[in-house]
């Protein structure tokens, strides 16, 4: 962008003969003119600006997406002078417009936009776009939005450049020679900037969850939306990611600064991307910078491209889910935000290799309403629900890919904001979609319980990572299979008795017994996918009330055959211990097999003077957190 003005007018006098005014452009907007007119931070603001003033007779105006508060149509005469909105729709003039039936509205996915406009059915008279100036050869750059411009170069009967000495020079696909338009103004003027709302703690801790998901060597694909503007800062830590993506805003770039963001593992070793959002910052950054590829709709959004990337992260927003997993990106009543490229790499993302696609979304509606519903009747669905594979909320991370309905249900409701999962449960039911006598965790008094969000790993001698967290619902089945893979001689020492069946009705009381306070059982898991990983191990404990000791809490352990003798029983002790500590709770008890000298160590190991009553074949045991053996002082 740093142009030497006496260089930029030598290059624009060998195309003097291009040059036009407003007025004459206004000549040209002929009635019956179907006009495009290039979108996002790169609409050619000086043209249009003037053109709406000029009441266009029986015009079409096309945009891909408009970031300003222009009205692109006639506010008495909706007939004479109309805007259509392809695929998305991004401010909310065009909503209110859309909604009044002032405007018109295409639902199309990104990558069908180039053929349509490649079409017989499409002619484009006049295509309004924004570049930079020539340099010495007449190469001008499309700078910061690449996406459908290069298309409507090939078809426009005319098309007109606004020159801005403001607008970066990027790379990749992203240059056209000043002979390829037909006119052009010059005007030097800021470029629009995109400065995100303003956001609450919810919609950082949905990014944090949403950080949980991406791995290290993924590739990146942002949606446009408050979580995705927060994500890069929650991915500090990790290693190695790339960008494929249809838009970037400029939170990335610390991620790139601190090598984080480097492209090294990716099939394109650049920022792969078709437009940009953001303020001046980040056109400085992006100006001649090769670490960044600009590409056109056609190439971004191209399924097989999509593919190629490794480990594809899509993460989009939404304004619903529903419990089957279907999304929408509209209102019952009114279209919000349309379609764009979500679908296409939604699509490439699940044909990627390692790929997942991912919807980011708060519980509620700033007034309160659940975002998570029983079944979108009312609103165009955006996404199917095999497409989705995890639905992320402040609350947790829902991994439906592979799952049942009712398992997904299940996963939905763990996810929704508390108030309302006993409603969603209930609607469940009446649909017939869950077992009639599921039921979620609550309190005495009927409360809806929250999932405590915390988590702990143990890692096993560098073998593997065992990621131990609080049970939940949806770990009923995951739990029957940990019991079934006992050995008869496993179950005696567990249960007293060689347990042959652990029906839904047992495992779905042991869940539900749960009050992460005075009933507690945190699970061992293992597997890369989150919210799809075995369970190994169980440890628990239960305060009865009507005990000799209801102060203590009854402990009981469950470790798969192959994970033992690796540490993990005492790890997993300690951190139950933990978390009776922290729930007031004043020690444990429980009863154990003579001969299952494994527990048995493991009880004389802890730092507590444990108390073992001997009985026929077993003995109870009890402790107290208060109660530590005496420091043996060394010789």
């Amino acid at each position: 962008m740093n142009h030497n003005m006496n260089d930029l007018d030598k290059h624009l006098k060998k195309y003097k003969d291009k040059e036009i005014t407003l007025e004459k452009i206004r000549d040209l907007c002929k009635p019956g003119s179907r006009i495009y007119i290039g979108s996002g931070c790169s609409e050619p603001v000086y043209i249009t600006e003037y053109l709406t003033t000029q009441n266009l007779t029986d015009c079409d105006i096309l945009h891909y997406f408009s970031l300003t508060s222009q009205r692109f149509f006639n506010e008495s005469d909706p007939a004479l002078f109309r805007h259509n909105s392809l695929s998305i729709v991004n401010s909310a003039k065009m909503r209110d417009a859309i909604a009044e039936g002032k405007s018109d509205y295409t639902p199309i996915m990104a990558s069908d936009i180039p053929k349509l406009l490649k079409s017989e059915r499409y002619t484009i008279n006049i295509a309004f776009i924004q570049i930079s100036p020539p340099d010495q050869n007449g190469y001008c750059s499309l700078g910061i939005n690449i996406d459908l411009n290069r298309s409507i170069i090939d078809v426009a009967e005319i098309t007109i450049a606004q020159i801005n000495p403001l607008m970066p020079r990027t790379m990749g696909d992203s240059f056209i020679h000043i002979n390829e338009i037909d006119y052009f103004i010059f005007n030097k003027m800021p470029l629009i900037e995109y400065n995100p709302p303003e956001t609450s703690e919810v919609f950082h801790e949905i990014a944090r969850n949403t950080a949980k998901l991406i791995e290290d060597g993924s590739t990146l694909n942002f949606g446009v939306g408050k979580i995705t503007y927060l994500l890069p800062q929650y991915l500090k830590e990790k290693q190695d990611l790339a960008i494929f993506s249809e838009f970037l805003m400029e939170s990335i770039i610390e991620l790139i600064e601190e090598g984080v963001v480097n492209c090294k593992k990716n099939t394109y070793p650049h920022c792969m991307i078709s437009f940009i959002l953001g303020t001046k910052r980040f056109y400085d950054f992006i100006d001649n910078n090769p670490f960044f590829e600009f590409h056109p709709t056609e190439f971004i959004t191209n399924l097989l491209e999509i593919a190629k990337n490794k480990k594809l992260c899509s993460v989009y927003s939404a304004l619903s889910v529903d419990l089957i997993g279907q999304v929408t990106n509209d209102l019952p009543k009114r279209l919000y935000s349309g379609i764009g490229a979500e679908a296409d790499f939604i699509q490439g993302s699940l044909l990627s290799e390692g790929g997942k696609s991912i919807i980011a979304i708060p519980s509620t509606t700033e007034s309160g309403k659940s975002r998570i519903v029983p079944i979108l009747m009312y609103s165009p669905i955006a996404l199917r629900a095999f497409e989705i594979q995890y639905v992320v909320t402040e609350y947790g991370i829902a991994n439906l890919h592979g799952k049942t309905l009712r398992e997904r249900v299940l996963s939905l409701i763990g996810v929704a904001h508390p108030k309302h999962r006993k409603w969603l449960l209930s609607q469940a039911k009446q649909a017939n979609l869950i077992y009639q006598d599921q039921k979620i965790p609550m309190s005495e008094d009927g409360t809806v319980l929250n999932y405590p969000q915390v988590s702990w790993t143990y890692d096993i001698r560098g073998e593997e990572k065992v990621n131990v967290r609080p049970i939940q619902p949806i770990d009923e089945r995951a739990i029957q299979e940990l019991y079934y893979s006992l050995t008869p001689d496993d179950r005696v020492l567990r249960f007293f008795t060689n347990r042959r069946y652990f029906s839904h009705k047992l495992t779905h009381y042991i869940i539900n017994s749960i009050d992460y306070n005075k009933q507690y059982i945190i699970g061992g898991f293992v597997g890369k996918e989150v919210g799809n990983q075995r369970i190994i191990a169980i440890t628990e404990y239960h305060c009865n009330k009507e005990s000799d000791f209801p102060e203590l809490g009854e402990l009981a352990i469950t470790i798969h055959k192959d994970y033992r003798g690796k540490g993990l029983g005492r790890f997993l002790i300690d951190t139950i211990i933990k978390v009776a500590k922290e729930n007031n709770i004043k020690g444990l008890r429980g009863d154990v097999l003579k001969y299952n000298k494994g527990m048995i160590h493991l009880l004389e190991s802890l730092p507590y003077n444990v108390t073992f009553i001997q009985e026929i074949e077993s003995c109870s045991f009890r402790f107290r957190f208060d109660d530590l053996k005496a420091v043996k002082n060394e010789p």
